[in-house]
Protein backbone atom coordinates (compact mmCIF):
# COMPACT_ATOMS: atom_id res chain seq x y z
CA UNK A 1 0.00 0.00 0.00
CA UNK A 2 1.34 3.06 -1.03
CA UNK A 3 1.90 6.39 1.35
CA UNK A 4 -0.87 8.40 -0.03
CA UNK A 5 -3.56 5.53 -0.14
CA UNK A 6 -3.32 4.86 3.72
CA UNK A 7 -3.45 8.64 4.99
CA UNK A 8 -7.34 8.67 3.36
CA UNK A 9 -7.98 5.13 5.63
CA UNK A 10 -5.99 6.01 8.41
CA UNK A 11 -8.34 9.30 8.59
CA UNK A 12 -11.23 7.63 8.31
CA UNK A 13 -10.27 5.23 11.01
CA UNK A 14 -9.92 8.37 13.22
CA UNK A 15 -13.40 9.89 12.45
CA UNK A 16 -14.72 6.51 13.30
CA UNK A 17 -12.96 6.04 16.71
CA UNK A 18 -13.84 10.05 17.37
CA UNK A 19 -16.54 10.79 19.57
CA UNK A 20 -20.06 11.70 18.09
CA UNK A 21 -19.90 15.53 17.45
CA UNK A 22 -22.35 17.93 18.95
CA UNK A 23 -25.38 18.87 16.26
CA UNK A 24 -25.11 22.57 15.37
CA UNK A 25 -27.78 24.59 16.81
CA UNK A 26 -29.27 27.06 14.28
CA UNK A 27 -28.49 30.60 15.47
CA UNK A 28 -31.92 31.05 15.49
CA UNK A 29 -33.11 28.25 17.72
CA UNK A 30 -30.23 29.54 20.29
CA UNK A 31 -31.92 33.17 19.96
CA UNK A 32 -34.82 31.39 20.75
CA UNK A 33 -33.15 29.64 23.40
CA UNK A 34 -31.92 32.68 25.49
CA UNK A 35 -34.82 35.00 24.74
CA UNK A 36 -36.72 32.22 26.94
CA UNK A 37 -34.10 31.99 29.72
CA UNK A 38 -34.63 35.66 30.11
CA UNK A 39 -37.74 35.78 30.38
CA UNK A 40 -37.96 33.04 32.38
CA UNK A 41 -35.01 35.27 34.62
CA UNK A 42 -37.35 37.82 34.24
CA UNK A 43 -40.67 36.24 35.83
CA UNK A 44 -38.35 34.69 38.99
CA UNK A 45 -36.63 38.40 39.61
CA UNK A 46 -40.56 39.66 39.78
CA UNK A 47 -41.81 36.84 41.46
CA UNK A 48 -39.47 37.60 44.49
CA UNK A 49 -39.80 41.66 43.99
CA UNK A 50 -42.17 44.14 42.72
CA UNK A 51 -44.21 41.74 40.77
CA UNK A 52 -44.56 43.92 38.20
CA UNK A 53 -46.41 42.35 35.04
CA UNK A 54 -45.70 45.03 32.32
CA UNK A 55 -42.20 44.10 33.04
CA UNK A 56 -42.45 40.49 32.37
CA UNK A 57 -44.49 41.45 29.16
CA UNK A 58 -42.26 44.05 27.73
CA UNK A 59 -39.62 40.96 28.56
CA UNK A 60 -41.18 38.15 26.16
CA UNK A 61 -41.79 40.63 23.36
CA UNK A 62 -38.31 42.06 23.08
CA UNK A 63 -37.18 42.95 19.39
CA UNK A 64 -40.40 41.63 18.26
CA UNK A 65 -43.05 43.74 16.27
CA UNK A 66 -46.99 43.92 16.67
CA UNK A 67 -49.50 45.71 14.68
CA UNK A 68 -52.94 46.17 15.93
CA UNK A 69 -56.25 47.62 14.78
CA UNK A 70 -59.48 48.28 16.43
CA UNK A 71 -58.07 49.99 19.37
CA UNK A 72 -60.80 52.34 19.66
CA UNK A 73 -62.99 49.30 21.01
CA UNK A 74 -60.95 49.17 24.43
CA UNK A 75 -62.93 50.91 27.10
CA UNK A 76 -60.42 54.43 28.05
CA UNK A 77 -61.30 53.49 31.76
CA UNK A 78 -63.21 51.22 34.09
CA UNK A 79 -63.32 47.40 33.81
CA UNK A 80 -64.10 45.53 31.10
CA UNK A 81 -63.06 41.54 29.75
CA UNK A 82 -60.36 40.54 26.85
CA UNK A 83 -61.59 37.43 25.20
CA UNK A 84 -58.76 36.20 23.00
CA UNK A 85 -58.17 33.14 20.82
CA UNK A 86 -55.71 30.92 22.97
CA UNK A 87 -53.31 29.76 19.71
CA UNK A 88 -50.69 27.92 20.38
CA UNK A 89 -49.59 26.36 23.44
CA UNK A 90 -46.10 27.90 23.11
CA UNK A 91 -47.26 31.25 22.32
CA UNK A 92 -50.10 32.05 24.88
CA UNK A 93 -47.85 34.30 27.22
CA UNK A 94 -46.65 36.24 23.83
CA UNK A 95 -50.50 36.68 23.04
CA UNK A 96 -51.10 37.89 26.04
CA UNK A 97 -47.88 40.73 26.05
CA UNK A 98 -48.83 41.26 22.41
CA UNK A 99 -53.15 42.16 23.83
CA UNK A 100 -52.23 43.62 26.33
CA UNK A 101 -49.24 45.89 25.49
CA UNK A 102 -51.12 47.15 22.14
CA UNK A 103 -54.30 48.02 24.07
CA UNK A 104 -52.42 50.06 26.48
CA UNK A 105 -52.12 53.37 24.68
CA UNK A 106 -56.47 53.20 25.33
CA UNK A 107 -56.59 53.34 28.52
CA UNK A 108 -56.65 57.22 30.21
CA UNK A 109 -56.91 55.67 34.40
CA UNK A 110 -53.68 53.20 34.50
CA UNK A 111 -51.38 51.09 32.53
CA UNK A 112 -53.08 47.94 31.46
CA UNK A 113 -50.89 46.07 32.06
CA UNK A 114 -50.05 46.64 35.94
CA UNK A 115 -53.17 46.41 36.20
CA UNK A 116 -54.97 43.45 34.16
CA UNK A 117 -55.96 40.23 35.56
CA UNK A 118 -55.12 37.28 34.18
CA UNK A 119 -57.38 34.11 33.88
CA UNK A 120 -55.94 30.82 33.77
CA UNK A 121 -56.95 27.17 33.20
CA UNK A 122 -55.78 24.71 35.46
CA UNK A 123 -56.53 20.89 35.49
CA UNK A 124 -57.12 18.64 38.61
CA UNK A 125 -54.07 16.92 39.48
CA UNK A 126 -53.55 13.22 38.44
CA UNK A 127 -54.86 10.43 40.65
CA UNK A 128 -51.26 8.70 40.95
CA UNK A 129 -49.04 11.74 39.67
CA UNK A 130 -45.36 11.04 38.87
CA UNK A 131 -42.55 12.16 41.49
CA UNK A 132 -41.53 14.91 38.24
CA UNK A 133 -45.17 16.08 38.22
CA UNK A 134 -45.59 16.35 41.82
CA UNK A 135 -42.09 18.49 42.06
CA UNK A 136 -44.10 20.72 38.86
CA UNK A 137 -47.25 21.35 40.67
CA UNK A 138 -45.46 22.39 43.40
CA UNK A 139 -43.91 24.63 41.76
CA UNK A 140 -46.37 26.42 39.71
CA UNK A 141 -48.70 26.38 43.01
CA UNK A 142 -45.89 28.97 44.34
CA UNK A 143 -45.77 31.12 41.77
CA UNK A 144 -49.78 31.27 41.42
CA UNK A 145 -49.70 32.15 45.38
CA UNK A 146 -46.72 34.25 44.53
CA UNK A 147 -49.08 35.93 42.17
CA UNK A 148 -52.48 35.56 43.34
CA UNK A 149 -53.32 39.35 42.94
CA UNK A 150 -52.83 39.26 39.27
CA UNK A 151 -53.50 35.91 38.46
CA UNK A 152 -56.31 33.83 39.13
CA UNK A 153 -56.31 30.02 38.77
CA UNK A 154 -59.60 28.43 37.59
CA UNK A 155 -60.48 24.29 37.12
CA UNK A 156 -60.30 23.74 33.83
CA UNK A 157 -63.26 21.74 33.64
CA UNK A 158 -66.80 21.57 31.99
CA UNK A 159 -69.26 24.91 33.16
CA UNK A 160 -70.90 22.51 35.62
CA UNK A 161 -67.92 21.08 37.28
CA UNK A 162 -66.06 24.16 37.24
CA UNK A 163 -69.02 24.88 39.50
CA UNK A 164 -69.02 22.39 41.75
CA UNK A 165 -65.38 22.29 42.05
CA UNK A 166 -64.21 25.81 42.16
CA UNK A 167 -67.23 27.92 43.14
CA UNK A 168 -65.36 29.78 45.16
CA UNK A 169 -62.34 30.79 42.24
CA UNK A 170 -65.17 31.55 39.88
CA UNK A 171 -66.93 33.78 42.74
CA UNK A 172 -63.72 35.46 42.98
CA UNK A 173 -63.55 35.83 39.25
CA UNK A 174 -67.15 38.19 39.35
CA UNK A 175 -65.51 40.02 41.87
CA UNK A 176 -62.31 41.08 39.97
CA UNK A 177 -64.33 41.15 36.95
CA UNK A 178 -66.08 44.10 38.44
CA UNK A 179 -63.32 46.16 39.67
CA UNK A 180 -60.49 45.78 37.12
CA UNK A 181 -59.63 44.51 33.67
CA UNK A 182 -59.45 40.78 32.92
CA UNK A 183 -58.16 38.31 30.46
CA UNK A 184 -59.26 35.20 29.45
CA UNK A 185 -58.84 32.64 26.96
CA UNK A 186 -62.48 31.08 26.64
CA UNK A 187 -61.58 28.04 24.80
CA UNK A 188 -59.93 26.81 27.91
CA UNK A 189 -57.44 24.97 25.70
CA UNK A 190 -54.64 25.86 23.45
CA UNK A 191 -55.28 23.40 19.82
CA UNK A 192 -53.17 26.09 17.57
CA UNK A 193 -56.62 26.93 15.22
CA UNK A 194 -59.34 28.79 17.26
CA UNK A 195 -61.76 26.05 18.30
CA UNK A 196 -64.92 25.22 20.41
CA UNK A 197 -65.82 28.09 23.11
CA UNK A 198 -65.57 26.01 26.63
CA UNK A 199 -68.90 25.50 27.25
CA UNK A 200 -70.78 27.97 30.00
CA UNK A 201 -67.76 30.39 29.25
CA UNK A 202 -70.29 33.05 27.17
CA UNK A 203 -73.10 32.50 29.19
CA UNK A 204 -70.83 33.35 32.80
CA UNK A 205 -68.83 36.39 30.62
CA UNK A 206 -72.37 37.49 29.19
CA UNK A 207 -73.28 38.05 33.16
CA UNK A 208 -70.60 40.03 34.31
CA UNK A 209 -71.11 43.63 35.24
CA UNK A 210 -68.20 44.65 32.71
CA UNK A 211 -68.48 44.79 29.02
CA UNK A 212 -66.14 41.81 27.03
CA UNK A 213 -64.39 42.84 24.46
CA UNK A 214 -63.84 39.90 21.77
CA UNK A 215 -59.65 40.19 20.31
CA UNK A 216 -57.81 37.90 17.69
CA UNK A 217 -54.09 37.72 18.31
CA UNK A 218 -51.90 35.85 15.80
CA UNK A 219 -48.61 35.30 14.38
CA UNK A 220 -48.20 36.41 10.72
CA UNK A 221 -44.70 35.31 8.98
CA UNK A 222 -45.44 37.66 6.30
CA UNK A 223 -44.94 40.82 8.49
CA UNK A 224 -43.10 39.30 11.10
CA UNK A 225 -44.95 40.35 13.59
CA UNK A 226 -47.99 39.62 15.97
CA UNK A 227 -51.12 41.05 14.61
CA UNK A 228 -54.17 42.31 17.20
CA UNK A 229 -57.37 43.16 15.75
CA UNK A 230 -60.10 44.15 18.72
CA UNK A 231 -63.77 44.50 17.91
CA UNK A 232 -66.94 46.06 19.47
CA UNK A 233 -67.75 45.23 22.63
CA UNK A 234 -70.40 42.43 22.87
CA UNK A 235 -74.18 43.17 22.61
CA UNK A 236 -75.62 39.68 24.33
CA UNK A 237 -78.01 37.93 23.17
CA UNK A 238 -80.88 37.98 25.49
CA UNK A 239 -80.40 33.99 25.71
CA UNK A 240 -78.29 32.91 27.32
CA UNK A 241 -77.64 29.56 25.77
CA UNK A 242 -76.77 31.40 22.52
CA UNK A 243 -73.64 33.14 24.30
CA UNK A 244 -70.93 30.39 23.77
CA UNK A 245 -72.11 30.53 20.18
CA UNK A 246 -72.17 34.55 19.73
CA UNK A 247 -68.68 34.62 21.68
CA UNK A 248 -67.22 32.41 19.31
CA UNK A 249 -68.75 34.39 16.29
CA UNK A 250 -67.44 37.83 17.33
CA UNK A 251 -63.58 36.03 17.46
CA UNK A 252 -63.26 34.18 14.35
CA UNK A 253 -64.77 37.12 12.89
CA UNK A 254 -62.00 39.05 13.58
CA UNK A 255 -58.93 36.07 12.61
CA UNK A 256 -57.59 35.22 9.23
CA UNK A 257 -59.57 32.23 7.72
CA UNK A 258 -56.31 30.26 8.32
CA UNK A 259 -56.94 30.66 11.91
CA UNK A 260 -60.53 29.64 12.69
CA UNK A 261 -60.93 26.93 9.75
CA UNK A 262 -64.32 25.34 11.83
CA UNK A 263 -65.64 28.40 11.56
CA UNK A 264 -66.10 29.62 8.24
CA UNK A 265 -69.35 27.66 7.30
CA UNK A 266 -71.16 29.12 10.54
CA UNK A 267 -69.84 32.47 9.88
CA UNK A 268 -70.67 32.58 6.31
CA UNK A 269 -74.65 31.70 7.62
CA UNK A 270 -74.44 34.24 10.29
CA UNK A 271 -73.44 37.00 7.98
CA UNK A 272 -75.91 35.84 5.53
CA UNK A 273 -78.69 36.11 8.44
CA UNK A 274 -77.12 39.67 9.16
CA UNK A 275 -77.03 40.93 5.41
CA UNK A 276 -80.39 39.59 4.81
CA UNK A 277 -82.09 41.85 7.90
CA UNK A 278 -80.08 44.19 6.75
CA UNK A 279 -77.81 45.21 10.03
Amino acid sequence: MTPTAAAPTAERAREALAPPRPPDVPRGARRGLWATLRFWARVALETVGARRLSRVLEQRLRGRGVLSSGLEHVPARGPFVLALNHGHAHLTVDLIAAAVLSAEPARTDARLADEVCLVVGRRPPRASPSRWRRLLRATTDRVFRAWEARVLALPALGAEAALAAGLAQLRAFRRVAGARPVLVFPEGVARGAFGDIRPGAGRWLGGLPAPTVPVAVWWSEPERAFRVVVGAPLAWAPRAELRDLQLGLAIAALLPESEAPEWQALLARWRGVHAASGD
